[in-house]
Order: C-alpha cells, then structure tokens, then sequence
C-alpha cells in the first residue's frame, strides 16, 4: 500500500511539474517596451534559452528544451567559444504581440558582425552572412534596411536563432579594439524603417560626392603635375588631394564589406587620414617659400604611429589630439613666415584654418554624437573639400602672378634695349629672340592654365547635372509610391467584390426566386463585369508604376556598358503603354530601323532611359494634337500617327533618330524649344522641363541633340553621342 502512495504522488508531481519545465516562457511584446526611433532590443530580454553547437532541427518548434541554458544574447561572450575562438549556438525564445501592435507594420533588424539565420516556427526568414563553418561571410549591419516581419497579434511565435562567429576572436587577439559578440536582435517599427532608410539614402549621396569631388581635384592636380614635374609643392598637394581620396573610397567600400575587410579597409582609412594631418604642415611650410624642416617628417611618422595606435585600442582621444598638435604645427609656421605672407598664401591659410575648424568641430561633437546625421556629413564634407579647393586657388593665383613676373621682365628686357640703342646689332637680335622665347612661353603657361581651369569647370557642370538628375529620380520614386498604395487598394478590393457577386449569385439562387422578369442576375453580370476591367486595369497601372520606380532608383551614377537597342526598345513601349493607360490614348504605328552593330554603348542606363522616355511621350502629345485639329476633319486623307526610331553606329560615335508625322515645330520656336520652363501646351498640360532635362543628360554623356522639322509634316530629334572617337 505504502509503494503504491509514493507511486501515485510520484506520478502526481511530474503531472504538476515536468511540463512546467519543459515548456519555454512566453513573453508578451508591447508596444510601450519600444525605444527612440521604434526599436525593441529582443536580445536584452531574460526569456532566451541557449545551446552550444548546431543541429538543424533545434528551429522545430515543439523539441524539449530541458537541457539548454538560460543565456539572452546580450550576455554571450568569449567564455562560449570552442579551442579555436569559433563561437557556435542556438538560440530560442517564445514570444506573442499584445494588441498595441495591430495595424503596424513591424521588421527584424540584426546588428551583429557575425553570420545567423532566423527561423519563426521553424521555417527559414532570412540569412543574415554566410552562416557555414566552410563557407563562412560575415554580416555588415551597417545601414541595412530591416526585412518586413510577418507576425499576427495575439499568436505565439518560437524565434530560433542560428549563430556563428569565427572573426571576432581573431580581432580580439591581436588588437586591443572592443569587440561587440551581443548579435542585437531587434524588431523594429516603421519610425526606424524611415530613420535607416534616410541614413542609408544620405550616406550613399555624400560619399559619391566625397569620392567623386575628390578623385577629380587629385586627377587635376596631377595633371599639372605631369606638366609642370619641378614643382615640389604641387606634387605635395596632389599627393595630399590622392590621400584624402583614398580615405573616401575607402568609407564607400565599407558599406558592404565583411568583419576582417572591414577591419583592414579601417586600417587603411586610419593610414590615409594620418598622412594627410602630416602633410598639412609641410604643404604649409612649402607654399610659404621655407624649406621643409626634417622634424616635420618625423611628426607626419609620429601621426602614423599614433593612428595605428587608435586602430589598436579604439581611444576617442588620439584623434583630438592629431588634429590638436597638426593645428599647433601649422599654426607656428604661418606665424613664423607671417611677414612674407601675400597673394596666393592667403588661399592656403584661410583653407588650412577653415579645415581644421572643421576637424575639430567633428572630433568634439560627432564623435560624441552630439549632432544629427545631417550636420555630420556637412562637417565632413568641409573636411574634405575646402582644403583641396583652397589649394586650388592657391595655384590658380599663383599662376596667374607667374605669368605677372614673366610679363613684368619681358617689358623690362624691351626698357633696357630701347635705352641702349649703340649696342651691337648682334645683341639686338639677341635681346628680341629672349623677347620671342618669353612670349611663347607665357602663352604656353596661359594656355595651359586656361585648359585646366575649363576641365575643372567641366566636372563641376557634370557633378550639378548628376545632383539635378538624383533629385528628380527622388522626386519620381516618392510619387510611384504614393500611387501605388491606393492602386493596392482598388485592386484588392475588386477581388474581395467579385467574390462578394459570386456568394450573391448562390444566395439567390438558394432563395427559390424564379421570376423570369428578374433582372438581379443580368445585373450582377454587368457588376462582375466592371469589376473585371477594373481589375484589368489597375493590375495594368500597377506594372507601370513598378516600372517607374524601377527607373527612378539611383545607380552608382557611372558609366556602365548598355545595350543600347534593348534599352531603346525597353523604354519605347514602356511609353506607350503608359500612353494608353491614361486619357486620350491613340494608335500608333511604331517601327524601329535598329543597327545591329550598334552593340553595348557606355551609358548611364537610368538617367539615359529618361531620354527616350520624354521624347517618346512629346511625340504622342505631337502626334494626338494634329489628329484631334480641325485641319485634320477637312482633309479628305485619313491621318495615321506613325512613330520611327532608327540607331545608327558611325566612325565617330553613333546616333539615334525618334522621328513623328505630327504638326512639326514653327521655326521660331526652334531655338527655344530646349529652354527650361519653355512649353507649348496650353494651360497646365506641361511644365516645358521635359526636353530641358533631356537636354542636361545628353550633355552629361557627352553629346547632343539637334532638331529637325517641318511645319505640319513631322520633326525628328537626333542624339549624337561621340563616344567612339
């Protein structure tokens, strides 16, 4: 009797206990556990269970979890890593949303250096890396959009997660910077979805202009170093200009590179921003008229050693005090040459002090983030570029008072000789082949000065024209979306209605009304009917918008190989197709004449599509204005719009032709037709910006368009593009 007692209460107690140990704790997200910008830190939570190793089937939402550990992610360290540094788990944790989060639409964001993967309910959400011991690839988190997260309020969810870090110790070993292992799981609201997007979309555009600015200033200055190889100082401007470069490549290949890259590309950046502090002084003492004393290349090595030494340790105050004892060398030999300071050397030092304004305030607030994204990346920008262009200056003045001098003796030389007329005639004609010699080489320096001023006057016209074209792009994007939203919603909803006619059509059936005078059916047919073209419709409005924003997006903004006759192709009827889709669509008659050794064409695809798009919809405008005239009723002969676009590839480049049968242009409106805000339609049917920023991007790639009409027969507009000279 007594064995049976202590059976059954033995039995009784795994009853009451055992499940409770072997079930996972739920826990209940709120809206009120998000942080600023709409982020929940899940790793900070104390409801995750940990276990070492790898096994696929530890994601299966109903294994036993007995003999895991508790451990959130915010606590793993070095502690859980194998002999070889590798650190190897699964992570889980049951969670369900409460109904503050209903109608809000939420994201998985993960801000780990390392390789994962997420499963909910053990289905795989996404890989984060390269999570494979072999074929192991870190996760860069920087700026990466969060990934949409598909969760229902009021349902428990398992989160496993899969993680894997082979890099961190390697790190941790041999430099003395922190290393962060927590993975930082966060579910994410649409305020951050908007916050990182913004930091992604400013990032991308300040380091294009950061790299592309200061790749230009660097190719210019040696350029005039080639031509003018006795020049130590402008050899040292360029070398500082390349350096200041590099450090901006470098910031743009971070933004997707791996744990150990990114370590190396940081080492790097370190380099070419400690070189460019140690030359900043010997620029100065150089332009200045001074010979360069040695001690100041033992301080540019002493500023590697001490940026090598902030790569190591990660210390905020080894850059301050860079910056500070660069300002104090530079400082003392601006003082120390003060007297002789004129002209030019005034460009230098009000660069060199606007520059290091500019370091500092970088160094005391954005390194402390006291200041938003936005100032950030003014100050960096002033960082890099009022040096470079201050040197730019410099040289352009300096020039400019070379060219002074050697005027000023060539005149002095012509004094002397008209004040000594009994000299020889032998050293007459001496003194006018100096005069000659003279001449022709101020003409040469003007000319070169002249060529390099035009080319840095050229990258400016193209950086504007590529800074115009991003916003319109911007501009484009914003509206696709705004459109497509409701687009969703019509198209949406006509499903829903169908469905809804259908269930009507059973209920009346159902409900024994047989009166052949009904017109409920018929009517229902007539609504199913609609409903369908609605659909039809906006499913066909809905790929347009698509394809507009596909056009809109920013590329890396360089030339890539195109095919020029797909691409012509592509965006033709795309433009009719949008042409039909909206009001007072028309027929029209298209043919292309396409050379086929036309081939691939260096092209910058999304802005050149943009061309064919706003000449194609011109000549549909053109085209419905002469088929809906008056003219047309009287003429006898049925007018049929017709539309030729013809590629051809020539000795010098190639040309595209987009020819209509519209009403032509009057030869007055020839020269203005290009002119922004220029238009001839009536009321608000156009904004005359069309043909202008078409204009800019022909120009952006080189080439030109020209026009050619006849009034009340056509008007053909040819690109010339001259990229096979």
């Amino acid at each position: 009797m007594g064995k049976i007692t202590g059976m059954l209460g033995w039995l009784i107690l795994s009853i009451i206990f055992i499940p409770a140990q072997a079930q996972d704790t739920t826990v209940v997200l709120s809206q009120e556990m998000f942080v600023e910008n709409q982020v929940l830190y899940l790793s900070q939570l104390d409801s995750w269970k940990y276990k070492a190793g790898n096994n696929p089937d530890w994601s299966a939402p109903h294994i036993s979890t007995d003999n895991w550990k508790r451990l959130k992610p915010a606590n793993l360290t070095f502690e859980h890593a194998d002999e070889n540094g590798t650190i190897e788990g699964w992570f889980r944790l049951r969670f369900k949303l409460d109904s503050t989060f209903k109608d809000i639409p939420l994201g998985w964001r993960i801000g780990a250096w390392s390789a994962m993967s997420l499963h909910i309910d053990g289905e795989l959400v996404q890989d984060y890396g390269t999570p494979d011991r072999d074929d192991y690839q870190s996760y860069n988190p920087n700026n990466k959009i969060p990934d949409t997260a598909n969760l229902e309020v009021g349902t428990e969810y398992i989160l496993a997660v899969y993680f894997l870090d082979k890099d961190s110790y390697l790190i941790d070993r041999y430099t003395f910077q922190e290393v962060r292992l927590d993975p930082w799981i966060r579910l994410t609201g649409p305020e951050y979805h908007e916050y990182i997007s913004s930091v992604s979309r400013n990032s991308g555009i300040y380091n294009a202009i950061w790299l592309s600015s200061l790749s230009l200033l660097a190719l210019l200055f040696w350029l005039l170093v080639y031509q003018n190889q006795k020049e130590i100082t402008l050899k040292l401007i360029a070398l500082l200009t390349t350096f200041m470069a590099i450090s901006a490549l470098v910031n743009l290949l971070n933004i997707d590179a791996g744990q150990i890259q990114f370590l190396f590309l940081s080492l790097i950046f370190v380099l070419s921003i400690s070189l460019t502090l140690g030359f900043i002084p010997i620029i100065i003492t150089q332009t200045l008229k001074q010979k360069i004393p040695a001690r100041l290349f033992y301080f540019a090595g002493f500023l590697i050693l001490a940026g090598l030494t902030n790569w190591i340790t990660s210390n905020d105050l080894i850059p301050l005090a860079m910056v500070a004892f660069t300002f104090i060398a530079s400082i003392y030999y601006v003082f120390d040459s003060w007297k002789e300071l004129s002209g030019a050397h005034w460009a230098v030092v009000a660069g060199l002090f606007i520059t290091l304004f500019w370091m500092l305030l970088y160094t005391f607030f954005v390194m402390q983030n006291f200041l938003p994204l936005t100032f950030s990346n003014v100050i960096v920008t002033g960082i890099y570029l009022t040096l470079p262009v201050s040197l730019l200056v410099y040289v352009s003045i300096r020039f400019k008072e070379i060219l002074y001098s050697v005027q000023e003796k060539a005149r002095e030389v012509i004094r002397l000789s008209e004040d000594k007329v009994e000299v020889e005639r032998e050293r007459q004609a001496l003194i006018e082949n100096q005069k000659h010699e003279l001449e022709v080489e101020v003409q040469k320096q003007t000319a070169e000065l002249r060529e390099s001023l035009e080319e840095l006057k050229a990258a400016q016209t193209q950086l504007i024209q590529q800074e115009k074209l991003a916003s319109l792009g911007q501009l484009t994007a914003g509206i696709a979306h705004e459109i497509k939203n409701p687009l969703n919603f019509v198209n949406n909803f006509s499903d829903l209605s169908v469905e809804l006619i259908e269930e009507a059509r059973e209920e009346f059936q159902n409900s024994g009304v047989r009166s052949q005078n009904s017109e409920i059916p018929g009517i229902l047919d007539d609504i199913e009917t609609n409903l369908r073209k609605i659909h039809e419709h906006g499913s066909r409005a809905d790929s347009i918008v698509k394809s507009m924003l596909q056009h809109s997006r920013g590329g890396s903004g360089k030339m890539e190989p195109t095919d020029l006759n797909a691409l012509v192709k592509e965006y033709v009827n795309l433009a009719f197709h949008g042409m039909r889709a909206g009001k007072n669509p028309i027929n029209v008659d298209i043919q292309f004449e396409l050379d086929e050794h036309v081939g691939e064409v260096p092209l910058i695809a999304e802005d050149y599509s943009r061309v064919i798009l706003n000449l194609c919809n011109n000549a549909f405008d053109a085209m419905r204005e002469k088929l809906n005239s008056e003219s047309r009723i009287l003429n006898s002969e049925e007018y049929k719009p017709k539309l030729l676009i013809r590629s051809q590839k020539h000795h010098s480049g190639i040309t595209l032709e987009i020819e209509d049968n519209g009403p032509g242009i009057p030869e007055e409106m020839k020269d203005k037709i290009l002119q922004p805000f220029f238009t001839t339609k009536k009321g608000t049917e156009g904004t005359g910006l069309g043909l202008s920023i078409t204009n800019d991007i022909v120009k952006a790639h080189g080439g030109e368009i020209f026009i050619e009409s006849d009034n009340g027969s056509g008007t053909t507009l040819m690109i010339k593009l001259g990229i096979f000279r």
